[in-house]
């Protein structure tokens, strides 16, 4: 890529391109060889005094995953980061806990609580049934994995102008489920939903207990090979739902696992400093309960940017992707086609003999 992300502040950059002013004030800075040593002596200090913490294997290759892709300071002939403050084999130094990225694209992480994995899956569900095809498409998509969900299985319906009738929606769906009907809210959208969903699981704070949420994705957006939300809807479906084992061993080390997680302020007025583009995830019960979790930004993005109201990124584990506001787009063809649809099919190949859900 033809630029690059200069750090204003944790998850915040401005993007700098060959014709500005700046350009050559940054290109091809990369430390000295004193500066190198330097600076790899300070980082095995830091990781002897952690008592030669790691992270696992899922955190370090997300991390050089983040490594490679930077525009800026990565190097791939020698594998290591150019940025001042670095210059080391990030092969090596992905894999130390106490280490961070110099320019925020990921960070440092304590020692993680590990808890056995959870075994009682709830499901917590919001679907806005505008006329169309893309409703039913997402009903599909769950109908089909529903046996996974052993617990409580929640799901509302919102009513209005230009919505199918609850009962449609019940009947393509089935009986299985508990339903709440509720009226819609344009300006708030999913968030009318959010707290009586979260209220009907939640309350099974066991340790053995997880939910997922997620909800109808894509349900305004016209069908048709330029818009990308359809394809990464149902890339969530499939991580986060087809491959329970993967999931449930993140779950043992992280509060919060989900697909593509996106690092950094991404909705204006919100203290969030992260979430779960397109806010597919699960949950930890127990970590939720534990937390003001009732605490909702009332906008139409508030389900999106609850997670990280509640959740540090530190957290959080992704099974996809992560990557900074600004840089993860999945709207953007060019991302879905060169970045998220390749990271899935690596996903898919690493984790092959533990898929649970069906093919197709």
């Amino acid at each position: 890529m033809n630029y690059f992300d200069i750090p204003l502040a944790p998850g915040h950059f401005r993007r700098i391109y060959p014709d500005d002013p700046e350009w050559q004030q940054w290109v091809g800075r990369s430390p000295s060889l004193l500066q190198r040593i330097g600076n790899l002596g300070t980082a095995v200090v830091q990781h002897a005094l952690s008592g030669f913490s790691y992270v696992d294997e899922t955190t370090r290759r997300t991390r050089l995953q983040l490594c490679e892709s930077c525009p800026t300071y990565w190097d791939g002939e020698h594998r290591r980061c150019n940025h001042p403050s670095c210059g080391c084999n990030m092969d090596v130094k992905a894999g130390w806990a106490t280490q961070a990225c110099p320019i925020g694209r990921w960070a440092a992480i304590g020692p993680t609580e590990t808890s056995t994995a959870p075994t009682v899956r709830h499901l917590a569900y919001h679907i806005a049934p505008f006329t169309g095809p893309i409703w039913r498409h997402n009903v599909r998509q769950l109908r089909r994995r529903l046996e996974l969900f052993d617990g409580r299985r929640v799901v509302a319906i919102v009513t209005g102008p230009g919505l199918e009738a609850p009962e449609v929606v019940q009947a393509a769906l089935g009986s299985d489920v508990e339903y709440l009907i509720l009226p819609n809210d344009q300006r708030l959208r999913e968030v009318v939903t959010l707290t009586p969903l979260l209220e009907r699981t939640l309350c099974y704070a066991g340790v053995a207990d997880a939910t997922f949420y997620a909800h109808a994705k894509g349900v305004t957006r016209p069908v048709n090979p330029g818009v990308t939300v359809h394809y990464w809807t149902d890339a969530m479906y499939v991580a986060c739902l087809d491959y329970w084992p993967v999931v449930a061993e993140m779950l043992q080390h992280r509060p919060t696992v989900g697909a593509f997680k996106k690092i950094g302020a991404g909705f204006e007025g919100s203290t969030s400093t992260w979430h779960w583009s397109g806010a597919f995830f699960w949950l930890r019960n127990a970590a939720a309960a534990k937390r003001d979790w009732r605490r909702i930004d009332q906008q139409w993005w508030g389900s999106e940017s609850w997670i990280g109201l509640h959740f540090s990124p530190d957290e959080a584990a992704a099974l996809l992707l992560t990557d900074v506001v600004g840089v993860l787009d999945l709207y953007r063809m060019d991302y879905l086609r060169l970045v998220a649809m390749p990271a899935l099919v690596r996903f898919q190949r690493e984790h092959a003999s533990r898929r649970t859900g069906s093919e197709g």
